[in-house]
């Protein structure tokens, strides 16, 4: 697989909530995703998710779960090459540091959705 033992990867999946009537279904848009940078708040390192129709397949990941109802399906749409592992330990130069105590800490920091563009 694209990214593996080299990268993070980093795939979101829509789940219902009780505020799912804030988002068409399914979502056409996209979802801003940060790593943080434990050392301050500056550096971070961004990147879009699409969500789209015709995302490449290299961004979708199908993985089902055995229940007790059978299989269940969970479709998510994500980046394989998110960020290379090298650059997660601390870097003096860039003041960096992505892994700190075996943790990594991501935030959503906007969802824009485009669907109605596409109706």
């Amino acid at each position: 697989e694209e990214g593996a033992f080299s990268h993070v990867s980093v795939y979101v999946h829509l789940m219902s909530s009780a505020n799912e009537e804030q988002l068409s279904w399914p979502l056409i848009g996209k979802v801003k995703l940060q790593l943080i940078n434990f050392r301050g708040d500056y550096n971070h390192i961004e990147k879009v998710v699409h969500f789209t129709e015709s995302a490449e397949s290299s961004q979708k990941v199908y993985k089902g779960s055995h229940t007790d109802k059978g299989v269940i399906g969970m479709l998510a749409e994500g980046i394989p090459k998110f960020v290379a592992h090298e650059d997660l330990a601390y870097n003096s130069q860039l003041e960096t540091e992505y892994l700190k105590d075996d943790m990594l800490i991501f935030r959503v920091t906007y969802i824009e959705d485009m669907t109605e563009n596409f109706e």
